[in-house]
């Protein structure tokens, strides 16, 4: 073997990974973390996107005696005339 130390050939025969190797995988599980909590995001935000809209669908459809809209504020519900 050429450009490989005795060391580095009963490290390849052991399967025993290297400083580099293991940073390798610290880089691709923190990246792979990452992902799924920007995807977990991705997905919640959709969903608030998607209620906000049905929402505002619902309002839009309500008739003129039912103006009394209820609007979410903390932890109460105050009602706002449309």
């Amino acid at each position: 073997m050429v450009g490989v130390s005795l060391n580095d050939s009963e490290n390849l025969k052991k399967n025993v990974p290297t400083a580099e190797d293991q940073q390798q995988i610290n880089k691709f599980a923190r990246l792979h973390k990452s992902y799924l909590e920007n995807k977990d995001q991705l997905a919640f935000l959709q969903n608030t996107a998607q209620n906000l809209t049905d929402a505002e669908n619902e309002v839009m459809l309500m008739e003129d005696g039912q103006l009394n809209v209820p609007i979410l504020v903390g932890s109460i519900f105050v009602h706002q005339d449309q």
